[in-house]
């Protein structure tokens, strides 16, 4: 049976002592000596050449150490355990593959939480790991990142028998640099350790779970790719079957997704080109709010229509809306643009939830426009703006 590895463990096994070969003794010593002779620092006389200041040598040593350490532990770990170095790239190797090529890019890599059991799997109560086989398919949850606005997950899909042809022929007719897979699954989020119970997301019962994954093929074999779960406004069933809304979530809670079926829909006859199989996967998500400022707002134009609020995390932008009671949610439209006027590109090509990444967004202008107004106009932001049922400039700098 093959071993699955903690987080624990592998922090513990790559931050353990390491007996050094002179092997790596002198990899690493060719690499200080690569980096003094490129750098410029010395010639053949000893004399100082380069115009690296005393920072800024002290920076290529810090950053040649760290190499030459990664060097050498990679080195080691690989010769007494070749089946946990073949794993290690999987850490945070996902996002950095694709977290720049989908709608909602960012540097998840960076902030990202490698998966490990959580405390039901430990105590040997439920068997869920992070690497599934299904229906000769296997789904693999590396790493996720979230706040209080949006889940991330760093998903792998590999089918034994590779994509059907049609199936990714279909997705690569699209023009995004991305690809998207469309997802039938089913979730439920508990917060029963915060005394809110569990909330069903169940597309039978008219709650959406999660539907798509973007990213890209690595070969006809493996897509790896990106999920977004939306957090900063939870719509599910409590278990009592009734529709609940959580404005606030807790500052830990588990998250139980299942996977039945990987497709896409030919554009032309609506044909489903399916993976079928069950994937389960159970998270213990604790979001990271150290980034995310909430602005109050309480405006209201003449329609009725208005802003309670605007909330700005590391990577996700959104208003919450006030709506007159015959009105729909739908109906509406929020138009944000950065300190430049650029107009913030929405999720999905869509309004409502704004990705901020390498965004000027210290001060903002938000607006709300009626949905046919934005749909005729969606790429003009002096049109949206001038035509807009209500707008507000909101600063997140002070």
């Amino acid at each position: 049976m093959k071993k699955e590895y903690t987080e624990q463990e592998y922090r513990r096994i790559l931050g353990g002592k390491v007996t050094e070969s002179e092997a790596v003794s002198g990899r690493i010593e060719e690499t200080y000596a690569f980096l003094r002779k490129n750098a410029g620092l010395t010639g053949q006389d000893g004399q100082r050449k380069g115009r690296l200041g005393k920072r800024s040598l002290q920076r290529l040593w810090i950053a040649a150490s760290g190499v030459a350490a990664v060097f050498a532990t990679i080195l080691c770990v690989g010769v007494a355990n070749p089946a946990l170095a073949a794993k290690i790239p999987l850490i945070g190797g996902i996002f950095r593959s694709v977290e720049e090529k989908v709608s909602y890019p960012g540097d998840y890599s960076r902030h990202a939480e490698p998966l490990a059991p959580d405390a039901r799997q430990e105590a040997g109560t439920k068997d869920i790991p992070y690497e599934q086989e299904s229906g000769g398919v296997t789904v693999t949850v590396s790493e996720y990142y979230a706040d209080s606005v949006s889940l991330y997950l760093a998903v792998k899909i590999e089918p034994k028998n590779g994509f059907p042809e049609e199936m990714m022929r279909e997705t690569k007719a699209d023009t995004q640099e991305y690809r998207s897979l469309q997802l039938e699954s089913r979730a439920v989020m508990d917060l029963s350790a915060a005394g809110l119970g569990k909330i069903s997301f169940e597309p039978a019962m008219g709650c959406r779970a999660v539907d798509l994954v973007e990213g890209n093929f690595v070969n006809d074999h493996c897509f790896e790719g990106i999920v977004r779960i939306a957090l900063e406004d939870v719509k599910g069933c409590d278990e009592n079957g009734d529709m609940v809304e959580i404005s606030q979530l807790p500052e830990h809670f588990i998250y139980d997704l299942r996977i039945n079926g990987i497709y896409v829909t030919r554009s032309v006859t609506d044909e489903v080109i399916k993976l079928e199989g069950d994937w389960a996967f159970s998270l213990d998500v604790t979001p990271d709010d150290s980034e995310t400022v909430v602005k109050e707002v309480g405006l209201v134009g003449e329609c009725g229509v208005g802003i309670a609020s605007v909330t700005k995390s590391r990577y996700d932008l959104f208003a919450k809306l006030i709506l007159p009671e015959d009105a729909e949610e739908g109906d509406y439209t929020v138009v944000v643009t950065d300190e430049k006027g650029n107009l913030l590109q929405g999720r999905y090509g869509y309004g409502d939830i704004y990705n901020v990444y390498q965004k000027d967004i210290g001060k903002v202008t938000v607006a709300v426009c009626d949905y046919l107004t934005w749909a005729d106009h969606r790429s003009d932001a002096a049109y949206l703006l001038s035509h807009a049922l209500l707008k507000t400039e909101v600063d997140f700098e002070k």
